[in-house]
């Protein structure tokens, strides 16, 4: 056996040897990154998810709009003086 013989019958027995080895590894990992791409396309939000999601937002609505109710208000000037005098 000349030197290409020996360095041809080397690499196919590491290209037999590389190949199924490989192929254990990545077929399992492809699988998995398959399935989390699946996951993240169904859509999460349920109908019973969605509707408690308007009910937070139309509650933090309201405590908003009391909020700038409150705000807007004339305040009394006495109250005012009183509360940075205490402060300082």
């Amino acid at each position: 056996m000349n030197d290409d013989q020996i360095f041809a019958t080397v690499l196919i027995v590491l290209l037999a040897l590389v190949v199924p080895v490989g192929l254990m590894f990545l077929i399992p990992l492809a699988k998995a990154f398959r399935r989390t791409v699946e996951v993240r396309m169904i859509p999460s939000n349920t109908p019973g998810e969605i509707e408690e999601l308007r009910s937070r937002v139309q509650e933090l609505e309201e405590r908003l709009d009391f909020t700038e109710r409150v705000l807007s208000q004339v305040r009394d000037p006495d109250r005012i003086d009183s509360g940075e005098q205490s402060l300082r």
